[in-house]
């Protein structure tokens, strides 16, 4: 490799890495003032996340994981919780369903949404019910593993 009189070598280097520094150091204070994420990109004290509000169009609800870790959704229509974009290996959070107030639907789910004994949870089938699914994304991102939490009051 040629490094005389390269204007990215080394000097550039040195800027990267000073700039990469820089980065992480201020990020270990931002986070909005909850969680500190270390140089070591581990997270130290705790980290919340705001629940980001999905959609349905056409019978289906698409959901992107690199927007948040958790989310919630109302459900207008019954419909399919779609495979989601961006799955990213122990991406955990949860989605919050809550039913229509007048008229309860269903939810479907797509095969990337793995379920114990390998039935699908169910909504609760009563007006304005609220229920939460939990997920962790498996480490090859091909499959979630989910848990259904029913009708929490």
């Amino acid at each position: 490799m040629k490094t005389r009189n390269n204007p990215f070598f080394p000097a550039a280097i040195n800027e990267l890495v000073n700039a990469l520094a820089t980065y992480w150091r201020d990020m270990s204070r931002i986070v909005d003032g909850k969680g500190e994420l270390r140089e070591s990109n581990e997270w130290h004290k705790s980290n919340a996340g705001a629940y980001k509000t999905l959609t349905s169009a056409s019978a289906s609800i698409a959901i992107n994981l690199a927007d948040a870790n958790n989310f919630k959704h109302t459900l207008t229509e019954n419909t399919t919780l779609a495979a989601p974009s961006n799955p990213t290996a122990g991406q955990a959070g949860v989605i919050q369903f809550n039913q229509h107030a007048s008229a309860p639907k269903t939810l479907a789910f797509n095969a990337f949404w793995k379920w114990p004994s390998g039935t699908d949870g169910t909504l609760t089938a009563t007006n304005s019910a609220v229920d939460v699914m939990s997920y962790v994304v498996d480490s090859s991102e091909a499959f979630a593993t989910c848990v259904m939490l029913n009708d929490i009051k």
